[in-house]
Order: structure tokens, then C-alpha cells, then sequence
């Protein structure tokens, strides 16, 4: 069994894309909660570079978060929101943009894969196990949303394939794409610190640890420092205490582990990523490149594996996700055994059936689960359009309030309406209530006085609250029903879904405030990660 090089990598690109096009459910932003913050950062970019706000940005990003609470600048580099932002200059700043974008680093980072591995492997290996990295749970799924992972991937295997090819023929334009490719996975995500031991490992195993005093490594090293610390300094005064929460003692209880779970949770965890097919064809691809004519071409892949390992094992929030970066190496060690029968036996036949089954059992496992979509906000938005009479504050309480903002801004062409979120008025958490909850209002008095100086237009709340149900959330809805005197409820929306069990049966309630005053306001957000506080004086309605 030979692949063609001509064909193949065509073939598997244009194999994701039908894949992705045929798996396509029309959804509202919402996955993970991050994939919200993920599209309107890009959108303010977008707005940013529209509107000038590149020349004062401090004081451009403070209004524009107060009018739209969900940005996610500072809590990720800004390296893909960059990108996005451009973008959505050309193509809109609706979310099937930046799904779009996330798709074409896929692309890219098939790219790459498929020529490090035919550097390694041949180009027969190098195509089935593209094609296993597409066809991946966690590739697939991350490549279907506006998420992080797989424009750091890409960016992290092109930095890969030009460090390898420096390490074989030492040209400068390699060393000068290798750095460029750091610079990139550093301003994508924080976790792309991973190359750095991983390139460090790859050079101890080559003996050429001395590579690191020559004058062009040297002089690449300092680039790479001067692009990304400037930023990643900023980070680290304004949300590093979050960061370093996070990576201590865990953002999210759920996903916090400890002890025996944390060291295994990630090997065990292979099955979820690859299935159990796609699991026992990588654990022998392994055991078969320790074999004499195999070490020297599989040194790539074992720092890979054991760099990525070490690195987020080490950390208490642990989802698999983060190690969406040892897949390739798992990838071609099961390609590898897929393609063992041609170089024991010499039959083909058994070769194509072989590697045909390990390539549908891992496409099998992903494509059978259901794709999630969620919609609803996008009709609360419009409603909220349709009757509002000018500049006003819509006040929104939910899991996905970053859903419902983007909807209503990219709707809002003239952005008339400012949002202010219950989360960030009337309560807080640090990223999950488990990790942190305080309460700015402390009765349903205080929250009823809170909406009377506020005076929005409309409330629009989950009903009933999503996923967490907190002590607030229940006291603002009591207030809304109770005082008929202060809201009336005006409407209501479903909120439809495939595959999210808690969300089955809600709704969007929609309230109007009664007898709303039109004088002067300042919205007044507590922060309760870096910097200061938020005070913003909302245009008064004409």
C-alpha cells in the first residue's frame, strides 16, 4: 500500500472539508462558554481597527467592554483574535466567520502534519495518520468551533517541521520560520510554553544541546523573547493571579484532580480522544518504534508525547483538550501499526483492510456522537431590536450571556443597546462557582433598587438559570415576578437545542421596565480580576 504524493494531502484536505460541511448544524456561538468571549474579542478587533480605537486602546476596551461584558482580552493572547478581527473586516463579524477561520488553520496544520511526517515515515504514513489526526475527537470537535486549540496546533507543528528541518540542513529561512512559528503558538495560547522543553528534549536526544550557543539560535531565541514578552508581562500584572489559580489549585472544580487520577487521567484518557481502535493501534504503533531502524525517526513523536504528558499533567485543571498537542504522535504510531502487515508479510491486501479499519473505527467513534447546537438568543435579540426606541441598557442574566451579545451586536448595526450582565452587577464568579461567588446586592430589596437606578429597557433571563443555579439568579427572578409594579413580562422564547440535557425545557423571558426615567446613567462594574473597577456613563435616548 503506497500513497501517491501527489493525491493524498489534496485528499485528505478536501476529505475535511466535506466532513466538516456535511456535520454542519446552524447554531448560535455557545460552545464551552469560550467559544462566545472567542468571537467578540474578534469582533472588537474588528470594531477596534473601524473606529480608531487602536489610538487611546485602554480607554477604547474599558467602554467597549462596558457596552459588551464578554471579551476575552488579557485571559488568552491576542494572536488569533487578531487574525479574526482582519477577517471579519472582509467576511462580517457573525460566527460562521470565525468557525471558517478555525477550519483553514486545520487545513494548515494538515498540512504541516502530513509533511513531517512523510519527512519521518514515508509518504504512505504520513497520509493515513492526516487523515487519523482529522478524523480525532478532539481535533474534530475543536475545529467545528471558535476554540483555541487547533490554531495553536497549527502553529505549534509549523514551528516543529522547521525546527526538524533546521536540525537536518541548518538553513537560516527555517530557523527564521521556526521562530515565527513560536511567536504565533505563544500569542494563540499560554500552554504553547510546551515547545519550549519539547525543543530543548528534541536537542538533548540528538546530542546537539551546543546548537543553543550558536550565534543565529541565539539571535532567533532573543526574537522570540522580544515579540512575546512584552505581552505575556502585561498578562502577567492584569490576570496572572487567575492563571496561576488555575493552574495551582484549579479554576473549575470538575476538572480539578489530584494524586494517582491526575498522573492517569490523560493515558487513560486516549480512548475518549482516539477510541479504543484508534488507542490499542497508537499503543502498538509505540511499542514497534522502539525497534532498531525506527528509534532515530520516532525521537520527534516520543518528545512530543512525553513533553506534553509532563507538562499538564503537572496541573490540577485537567480536561483533554489540553492535550490535543501529543495527538499527532499517537496519530502516526497508529498509522505505523496500521501499516505493520505490508512490511511483515508483504500483503497489501491485509494492509488496506488493516489501516481501512483503523481509519474508520476512530472516524466511526467521533462522527457517531451528536453535534450540540443551541439557538434562541439570536430571536431574544431581534425582539429586543424590534421594540426598543433608542439608545438603552438591555439587563441580561444567564449561563450564556455571551451568546445573546453577540447576537444582539451583530443585529445592532448602529450599537445602540448596551448590555450589563447580573453576573457583574448583581453578583460574581471566578470562572465557575465553585472556585468563587460574592454577591454585590444582598436582598431583593437592593437588587430592586440596583434595576431602578440601572432602568433598562428590557431584562431577558434564562428561565430556569443554566447549568448553576445561584442564590442571586433565584432572587433577581422572584423580583421580576413579584413586582409587577417595577417590570412587565412582555415575552417568551424557547431555547432550543440538540444533545444538552440541562438545558431541556428553558426558555428566555423577556421583561419591560415600567415608568423608566431617560436621564443620565453609569454603569458600574466591579472587576474582580486585575485592574480597576468599571464606571461608564450610558448615552441618554433622544
Amino acid at each position: 500500500m503506497t500513497a501517491r504524493p501527489g493525491l493524498a494531502l489534496p485528499a485528505i484536505l478536501a476529505l475535511a472539508l466535506a466532513v466538516h460541511l456535511i456535520w454542519k448544524q446552524p447554531t448560535e456561538p455557545y460552545f464551552s462558554g469560550d467559544e462566545t468571549r472567542h468571537v467578540m474579542t474578534g469582533v472588537f478587533v474588528r470594531d477596534a481597527i473601524r473606529d480608531g480605537g487602536y489610538r487611546s486602546p485602554r480607554a477604547y476596551a474599558e467602554r467597549y467592554y462596558a457596552q459588551y461584558p464578554c471579551l476575552g482580552l488579557l485571559v488568552w493572547p491576542q494572536g488569533f483574535h487578531a487574525v479574526e478581527g482582519a477577517a471579519m473586516l472582509v467576511f462580517g463579524p457573525g460566527l460562521e466567520t470565525g468557525r471558517g477561520l478555525v477550519l483553514a488553520y486545520l487545513l494548515v496544520a494538515l498540512v504541516y502534519f502530513h509533511s513531517l511526517v512523510r519527512g519521518t515515515h514515508g509518504a504512505t504514513t504520513a497520509a493515513v495518520a492526516a487523515t487519523l489526526l482529522l478524523l480525532s475527537r478532539e481535533v474534530f470537535v475543536n475545529s467545528r468551533a471558535v476554540m483555541l486549540e487547533v490554531p495553536t496546533l497549527a502553529c505549534a507543528l509549523a514551528a516543529i517541521v522547521h525546527f526538524e528541518r533546521y536540525l537536518a540542513e541548518a538553513r537560516s529561512r527555517d530557523l527564521l520560520a521556526f521562530a515565527v512559528g513560536v511567536v504565533a503558538a505563544g500569542l494563540h495560547r499560554y500552554d504553547a510554553i510546551f515547545l519550549v522543553p519539547l525543543f530543548l528534549l528534541r536537542l538533548a536526544m540528538d546530542g546537539r544541546v551546543r546548537l543553543l550557543a550558536s550565534g543565529r539560535v541565539l539571535i532567533a531565541t532573543a526574537g522570540i523573547l522580544v515579540a512575546l514578552a512584552p505581552f505575556y508581562w502585561l498578562a502577567y500584572q492584569t490576570i496572572g493571579q487567575q492563571h496561576a489559580l488555575a493552574a495551582s489549585s484549579g479554576s473549575n472544580p470538575d476538572v480539578v484532580r489530584h494524586g494517582w487520577d491526575r498522573l492517569t487521567y490523560y493515558p487513560l484518557s486516549l480512548d475518549f480522544q482516539l477510541g479504543i481502535v484508534g488507542t490499542l493501534a497508537g499503543a502498538t504503533g509505540l511499542v514497534l518504534s522502539f525497534r532498531n531502524g525506527q528509534r532515530a525517526k520516532s525521537r520527534t513523536y516520543w518528545a512530543l508525547a512525553i513533553v506534553v504528558y509532563s507538562c499538564f499533567a503537572a496541573l490540577s485543571e485537567q480536561e483533554t483538550r489540553h492535550t490535543i498537542y501529543w495527538l499527532p504522535a499517537w496519530c502516526v504510531w497508529a498509522a505505523e501499526a496500521a501499516l505493520e502487515p505490508l512490511r511483515r508479510f508483504g500483503r497489501k491486501w491485509w494492509t488496506h483492510a488493516v489501516a481501512a479499519f483503523v481509519v474508520g473505527s476512530v472516524g466511526c467513534w467521533t462522527l457517531r456522537q451528536p453535534v450540540p447546537w443551541v439557538r434562541g438568543y439570536a430571536d431574544a435579540a431581534e425582539y429586543v431590536l424590534a421594540n426598543t426606541d433608542g439608545p438603552g441598557i438591555v439587563h441580561f442574566d444567564g449561563h450564556f450571556d455571551g451568546t445573546f451579545i453577540h447576537s444582539l451586536r451583530v443585529r445592532d448595526a448602529d450599537r445602540r443597546i448596551w448590555i450589563a450582565r447580573g453576573d457583574k452587577l448583581l453578583y460574581a464568579v471566578r470562572s465557575d462557582p465553585g472556585a468563587g461567588y460574592v454577591e454585590w446586592t444582598k436582598s431583593e430589596r437592593e437588587i430592586a433598587d440596583l434595576l431602578t437606578r440601572l432602568s433598562p429597557e428590557f431584562l431577558v433571563v434564562e428561565e430556569p438559570p443554566l447549568k448553576h443555579v445561584l442564590p442571586a439568579q433565584v432572587a433577581l427572578r422572584r423580583v421580576l415576578t413579584e413586582r409587577v409594579d417595577l417590570v412587565e413580562r412582555v415575552a417568551e422564547i424557547p431555547i432550543r437545542n440538540n444533545n444538552i440535557e440541562w438545558m431541556d425545557g428553558a426558555r428566555l423571558a423577556i421583561y419591560r421596565m415600567r415608568n423608566r426615567p431617560v436621564g443620565p446613567r453609569t454603569l458600574n462594574i466591579p472587576m474582580l480580576w486585575g485592574g480597576r473597577d468599571l464606571a461608564i456613563e450610558v448615552p441618554v435616548r433622544r
